[in-house]
């Protein structure tokens, strides 16, 4: 089932993240080992690839099948991460919560198996403050 929005929107993402990948690999080079940008544009490619086969109208249905795309498509602790973070997001989303909630559900299952926090230097960094910031003010405040 397709959906004009939900299929913009992650066009839109998935084309800023590849975009970003040199500069994500630039920052994680300053205390990794510089492969995150490549890892995530391969998993924002991937489901760019798949982007017809996605149940677009069913959004919980929708990040449970990216949460597989991650799964099979990124190397690394960054694909088993992300996939846990999308599918408890599903399972959230598809129990009722809120898609801020949901997704919030998704950071909270993915920090529980990976163990990261805030100020461990990693992708919890990030998300955390913008999905607590999109949950209370909405998507303008989170995206700031």
């Amino acid at each position: 089932s397709q959906d004009a929005r939900t299929r913009s929107l992650l066009v839109t993402i998935c084309e800023r993240l590849i975009a970003l990948e040199a500069t994500l690999n630039g920052l994680d080079a300053k205390t990794g080992d510089g492969d995150t940008g490549s890892t995530v544009a391969t998993g924002a490619r991937s489901v760019l690839e798949r982007l017809d086969t996605l149940p677009l109208a069913e959004p919980a249905a929708t990040l449970g099948a990216i949460g597989d795309i991650l799964s099979a498509s990124m190397g690394g602790s960054s694909g088993v991460l992300l996939s846990i973070f999308f599918t408890a997001a599903a399972q959230a989303l598809g129990g009722g919560a809120s898609l801020p909630r949901a997704l919030l559900a998704g950071l909270e299952r993915m920090t529980f198996y990976g163990g990261a926090r805030i100020g461990d230097r990693t992708m919890v960094d990030a998300l955390e403050p913008a999905l607590k910031a999109l949950d209370a003010n909405g998507l303008e405040e989170a995206a700031t």
